[in-house]
């Protein structure tokens, strides 16, 4: 195991490198993409919208499809945090939308680096002003001219043709503004958004085809969009257009098996899940600050077996309850035996594999309890944000910067009976938030452990 730093931002423990399914990600984020704005996923629309590529993707069911509920305020820079850092921006990051400083949490481009994929930009130079240090090439384009929209876009697709062609880069990031410019310049209802969308639409067939005939290894592009738009062609607020995107997940490369999906499925999914799900697509830890659940369909779709969908879960599951415990000390204290017991049952599952020709028992239930515990926790912290409370608004739950991430060793905390009602149901008043983990409660690890390691840790305490 080797310690990576880089420039003081982050220091973190890497362990060895896991096993990923793609080639190259492509993310394409469509400024103010409402979800109506592709009627072939919310099947319905006001628009009479036609984009040839994506409809017939969708009725060959090869596109997995959401409906992705973003978080106000609905203005660009929160909105970028939140698809790289799961985590729920503060009212402050809409009056300095304009001026985005360097951003120093735990985000997936950071965890990228740290694990030596390299990635590429083209698009609003927000981006490049969050993440200044963690692109190999990239190139900026500026949001304040609303009465462009076909120059800014064609200064983020004229780069296409070179970089898909080039090996040396793992993600790629583009970001459009000029469905968003043709918002505010002319409202959504303006005869030039259908070109635009349709151009839009271009843009991702000409990307699939270049990297379906590149290489039989399977790519994935990603397609979302960051916040809606009004009827005005505004946004900032918390009305459902401006709420509701479309997020689009294609594989290059599909096969049969990953067009069959075996859980329920989501119609619409938090923009906070967003991350976890892509760290665990590319295999990489997921940001330390993350709300965010793991989309089990999306998984799934990329090709994720049913042990690597169950390691997930742990991963999202261990995560997650750090970030709940340090918001909710007294409430955390519920779940500690029902993850204990998830993750026993976990641990008998993978035993019995190991044996030959030994029956699978029970594996139905264990996604469902991991899928439980992993909702319940991100319900309340929404919740919490969305109660408005006015230290939770200036600054934000806690803040745990990417050097002062210390997963938690639930094993070591003290066992407790829990509550018999849920922690969404208690009413008593939550205290503010503290800035300073209180480490000494627990053991210090140097990483979230691996599914093996962390059953060598329950044979140790429950011999």
């Amino acid at each position: 195991m080797n310690v990576t730093k880089t420039s003081g931002v982050c220091e973190k423990f890497i362990s060895k490198p896991r096993f990923r399914n793609y080639e190259k990600v492509v993310v394409v984020v469509i400024d103010a993409l409402r979800a109506d704005f592709i009627p072939s996923v919310t099947r319905k629309s006001e628009f009479n919208i036609t984009l040839p590529f994506i409809d017939s993707m969708m009725k060959n069911k090869t596109i997995l499809s959401f409906i992705n509920k973003v978080h106000s305020p609905t203005v660009t820079m929160p909105r970028i945090k939140t698809l790289t850092t799961g985590d729920i921006s503060n009212f402050m990051d809409a009056l300095t939308n304009l001026h985005a400083s360097e951003l120093k949490e735990d985000s997936i481009l950071h965890q990228a680096k740290l694990h030596n994929l390299k990635s590429v930009f083209y698009g609003d130079d927000t981006w490049l002003k969050l993440f200044p240090d963690l692109f190999i090439r990239s190139e900026g384009t500026h949001s304040f001219f609303v009465s462009d929209y076909q120059e800014v876009d064609t200064n983020v697709s004229r780069h296409l043709e070179s970089e898909l062609s080039k090996t040396d880069w793992d993600i790629m990031i583009l970001h459009y503004l000029g469905v968003d410019h043709i918002g505010h310049a002319y409202g959504p209802y303006s005869d030039l958004l259908p070109p635009k969308l349709r151009e839009m639409d271009n843009v991702v067939e000409f990307i699939y085809n270049k990297l379906r005939s590149k290489s039989e290894i399977q790519s994935l592009i990603i397609v979302c969009g960051d916040h809606g738009m009004t009827a005005g062609g505004s946004h900032g607020g918390i009305t459902k257009s401006e709420l509701l995107t479309p997020l689009l997940f294609i594989n290059t490369n599909p096969s049969e098996a990953t067009l069959k999906n075996p859980f329920k499925k989501i119609k619409t999914i938090d923009q906070v899940d967003f991350a976890p799900t892509l760290s665990s697509l590319l295999a990489l830890p997921i940001p330390t600050n993350s709300f965010g659940n793991v989309i089990p369909q999306a998984l799934k779709f990329c090709g994720f077996t049913h042990d690597q969908i169950l390691h997930a879960f742990f991963r999202n599951v261990f995560q997650l309850f750090e970030v709940y415990k340090s918001v909710f000390p007294k409430k955390s204290k519920f779940f500690i035996r029902h993850i204990k017991k998830v993750v026993l049952n976990h641990s008998a599952i993978h035993q019995v594999k190991k044996v030959k020709g030994s029956p699978i028992y029970n594996y139905s239930y264990l996604p469902k309890f991991y899928m439980g515990l992993l909702s319940h926790m991100k319900r309340d912290l929404l919740a919490s944000v969305a109660e408005y409370n006015l230290s939770n608004i200036m600054i934000g739950p806690k803040p745990m910067n990417i050097d002062s991430a210390t997963p938690v060793n639930f094993l070591s905390l003290p066992s407790t009976s829990a509550s018999k009602s849920s922690p969404s149901h208690i009413t008593q008043k939550i205290k503010p938030i503290p800035n300073i983990v209180n480490k000494k409660r627990f053991k210090e690890l140097t990483c979230i452990p691996s599914i093996s390691e962390f059953f060598s840790m329950l044979a140790e305490n429950y011999e």
